[in-house]
Order: C-alpha cells, then sequence, then structure tokens
C-alpha cells in the first residue's frame, strides 16, 4: 500500500457468551498507522448471542511492515455469583493464570467483572499486518 493512501478491514465482534457483556472500549495495541475507522461496539452492552462491529484503517506513514491487533475491555455485571465469571476469585486465580479479570464491587452489594482481551485470540483472526511502499 502506497503511503499516505488508507485501507480499511471490517470485524465482527460477536459475544458467545449465555449472558450480556459491556464493551467498554475497542482500541488497536499498535496506535499509528492503524487506527479505527468506525465502532459501533464501545459503549454498548452486547446481549448473549449479540454482535457489534468495528473497522480497523491502515494508513502507512513510512515504508515497511507494521502489525496490531484490537483489543476489548469488557465488563459483565452479575445477575448472581453461581455462573463464571461472577464466581472468578482474583487471589484463587492468580495462581492458575487466569489474566485481567478484576472484580468490582457495585453500590448496594452488586459485582461486576471486567476484563480485557485482544482479537488474536479468536479463532480464524490473528492479527491485522500492512505494508507501506513508496
Amino acid at each position: 500500500m502506497p503511503v499516505g493512501e488508507a485501507a480499511v478491514r471490517a470485524v465482527t465482534v460477536a459475544n458467545p457468551e449465555p449472558y450480556a457483556v459491556e464493551v467498554r472500549e475497542v482500541s488497536t495495541i499498535a496506535g499509528r498507522p492503524f487506527g479505527l475507522a468506525e465502532d459501533t461496539c464501545s459503549g454498548t452492552t452486547l446481549p448473549a448471542g449479540g454482535s457489534c462491529s468495528v473497522v480497523v484503517r491502515f494508513s502507512p506513514v513510512a515504508p515497511g511492515v507494521a502489525e496490531t491487533v484490537v483489543k476489548l475491555a469488557l465488563r459483565h455485571v452479575c445477575t448472581d455469583r453461581t455462573y463464571f465469571p461472577c464466581t472468578f476469585d482474583p487471589d484463587a486465580d492468580i495462581q492458575t493464570g487466569v489474566p485481567d479479570f478484576s472484580a468490582v464491587s457495585l453500590p448496594g452489594g452488586g459485582l461486576a467483572i471486567e476484563w480485557e482481551t485482544e482479537l488474536r485470540a479468536v479463532p480464524g483472526i490473528v492479527l491485522f499486518r500492512g505494508t507501506g511502499g513508496g
């Protein structure tokens, strides 16, 4: 792709879980020359089986290869504590290697679980790669 031009790729983000998940933020890890051209996910709540989309833009600023992945900051407000992720115990799960989960106490005794994930963990999506040329 010539330096100064842009290409886009749409990605569907699906919630395969049996509970709703709030998408707090969507971002690209590497930043420039990648960015989000569209984002229908951030600030929305995906119901069980629901989906939203993001469009990743690649605009090379110099010749060479660049890579990024899309990162999601997610949150689930627990209706009770009988299902994962609501059974998550940060102290116990640190030992088992469950990364990036945190429990947040809500007013009135409620509980929310927050975590981050990258789309590279999704089968079929490894990363976004672009090559800038002269």
